[in-house]
């Protein structure tokens, strides 16, 4: 069985970074924004929202408060 890359995506991470570049979009905020808002490095949040990093439950509902939503309306968004 073929072990994944190190760049491969799952559709669930994909899905929610992708709705979480959408929100912050639509906030209006840079990456670098986002992260000083959550004291993250903006390359972490480029791998969460490129799929590329998972990102644990108190963290994503820094994300979600920083960008004035839910974790809940993320994933809703994401359709997951």
């Amino acid at each position: 069985m073929p072990t994944p890359s190190k760049h491969s995506r799952h559709p669930v991470l994909t899905a929610l970074g992708a709705a979480i570049r959408h929100r912050r979009k639509v906030c209006k905020l840079s990456q670098e924004q986002l992260a000083q808002a959550v004291g993250m490095d903006r390359s972490y949040i480029g791998q969460i929202e490129r799929g590329e990093n998972s990102v644990a439950i108190l963290p994503l509902a820094a994300i979600a408060s920083a960008l004035e939503t839910t974790i809940a309306t993320l994933m809703q968004a994401a359709e997951l």
